[in-house]
């Protein structure tokens, strides 16, 4: 049986329409779920495989 380890990290809540240029680069998109770096990672719906993927790769 394996075993996950959790990790920490921390998730910024970004109000899309207080921000004009977020809100016309991801209207249509919306939610949204990016990196740090701005690396859109899922949109309309969360990608769970995706984040977990980007969360592995983060960890080395």
């Amino acid at each position: 049986m394996a075993m996950e380890q959790a990790g920490t990290f921390r998730v910024r809540v970004i109000d899309i329409d207080d921000n004009p240029e977020l809100q016309c680069r991801y209207a249509l998109h919306i939610p949204v779920l990016s990196t740090i770096d701005n690396n859109v990672l899922c949109k309309h719906a969360l990608d769970k495989q995706a984040v977990t993927d980007y969360l592995a790769n983060q960890a080395g």
